[in-house]
């Protein structure tokens, strides 16, 4: 396979373009092909089998088009198909996402940290097993915040509407000291400014981009894939709703 191929980033919607902006950053001689399945977001309220297939679909799309390797840039698909395209796969890069609940973790000593993230990643398997790695060494609150998804895909990263919802969600937690926040879903990182907002300028907010960049440039590295041509990567965009969908893609990728 060629390295000037581009590597595949799909997620359920918008949100995996937080991903692969720190992807363009930490690598800007790859090409990158994303795919956002807005016409079917958002994905964390649907059942494991139909989240395991549309992912599955959007992965044999990215693949029929080129791409060297993928990154699934959504948690709650990586929970529902990771394990399964890697056994479809093996012999292509396949990279997911985790909530970043370890640098959390770490920063402070028996923290209490709130992750948010969609209802279907907080009940995985996936992350109770990363949870209960921690679960010693700070206090971990899981935060559902499945309406965060659909203020994004509407264009809504911060309003009236976002902030309210926001302060429902905290208001268990007001009189709580909290140390830290996990954004665990890609779309919330376009939230940002609202969150810290309604939680508080001493909170840290933390979210994958970082560690994922990292992840896939070793994994690239690893097969022989990096792109050494040289020249300046181009990004194509890919949107189930079309047009509209993928326009709102480069909005928020470029801004």
């Amino acid at each position: 396979m060629m390295t000037e191929n581009p590597v595949g980033v799909l997620d359920s919607g918008v949100g995996g373009i937080s991903i692969l902006k720190a992807l363009v950053e930490f690598m800007p001689y790859e090409n990158f092909m994303y795919f956002g399945d807005s016409a079917n977001a958002p994905y964390g309220e649907k059942a494991r089998e139909e989240i395991r297939k549309l992912t599955m679909d959007n992965v044999a799309l990215l693949l029929e088009r080129g791409c060297k390797a993928i990154v699934v840039a959504c948690n709650t698909a990586t929970a529902a198909a990771i394990d399964s395209l890697r056994e479809t796969y093996p012999d292509i890069p396949m990279i997911g996402l985790e909530p970043a609940l370890k640098p959390a973790v770490l920063h402070k000593p028996n923290s209490r940290i709130i992750v948010m993230a969609t209802p279907f990643t907080l009940k995985e398997q996936k992350f109770e097993k990363l949870r209960d790695q921690y679960k010693d060494q700070a206090e971990i609150i899981s935060l559902p915040c499945p309406e965060i998804v659909r203020f994004v895909e509407r264009q809504e990263t911060y309003s009236p509407a976002l902030l309210h919802y926001l302060r429902s969600r905290f208001e268990p937690y007001r009189d709580k000291q909290i140390d830290a926040i996990v954004l665990g879903c890609t779309h919330f990182p376009f939230v940002r400014k609202a969150i810290q907002e309604v939680a508080g300028r001493d909170v840290i907010l933390y979210d994958s981009a970082l560690g994922v960049g990292r992840q896939v440039k070793r994994r690239l590295e690893e097969c022989s894939l990096l792109n050494t041509s040289g020249k300046r990567g181009q990004v194509t965009i890919i949107n189930s709703k079309g047009e509209e969908g993928a326009e709102l893609c480069r909005k928020l990728l470029y801004s």
